[in-house]
């Protein structure tokens, strides 16, 4: 029955910031054994594996999914909130890090052309143009010159799920709706060329936040 769970568990990619170690998995993934436990126990047994500072969190979105019918039910449900748990965690923790004054509006040309002056640094991008091109993939590409930020998520804001819907589409790459100002911390920087033009500067960061200005 363990071992079953746990394949189930891996199926899902049951994992989450929220559950530091493999080990601790293991010991979350016992909760669901004891069938005879009320969905108030299974979700405290979970949260006494989560994490010191995500508790309260991982107890309420528990209770919740153990209401369901079966196992893989109970197992999404899960996986899909720690999922949404590690997003907020991850802006927080951005925030934290960083205020909104410390990001150095960068002009994305600068950018492309010497990248490792702004490594681990946080900068602000305009006038980028955007696109949700899949799974855990977000591109934002200077308007001008040869630049491309990749990032596997954008922190949640109000609009996004209009964002991932409507500038997810090819049609639409090119729309004012797509054009956004970044903040963002690179980490890593690489060269490619995809077309005759030249050399393009890819840039990769851990997380997207899009901000509010005047003029993007």
């Amino acid at each position: 029955m363990k071992k079953w769970i746990f394949v189930l568990a891996l199926s899902f990619g049951f994992c989450s910031g929220a559950f530091a170690t493999d080990a601790d998995t293991e010991k979350l993934l016992s909760c669901f054994i004891a069938s005879s436990k009320s969905a108030d126990e299974k979700a405290t047994c979970v949260a006494t594996e989560a994490q010191a500072d995500q508790k309260f969190e991982v107890f309420n979105l528990s209770k919740a999914c153990f209401s369901k019918s079966d196992v893989p039910e109970q197992l999404k449900c899960i996986q899909g909130g720690l999922a949404a748990l590690d997003e907020t965690v991850s802006t927080k923790q951005a925030e934290t890090v960083f205020a909104a004054g410390d990001f150095r509006q960068v002009d994305p040309e600068d950018l492309q052309l010497g990248p490792n002056k702004f490594m681990h640094k946080p900068i602000e991008l305009r006038n980028m143009q955007c696109f949700y091109a899949d799974l855990n993939e977000y591109r934002c590409w200077a308007r001008k010159g040869l630049m491309t930020v990749f990032a596997p998520r954008v922190a949640t804001y109000p609009e996004k799920e209009k964002f991932d819907d409507f500038c997810g589409r090819k049609k639409n790459v090119d729309s004012a709706s797509c054009r956004k100002t970044l903040h963002i911390v690179p980490n890593e920087w690489r060269e490619d060329q995809p077309s005759a033009f030249g050399k393009r500067t890819i840039i990769l960061t851990d997380q997207l936040l899009f901000v509010q200005t005047k003029k993007n």
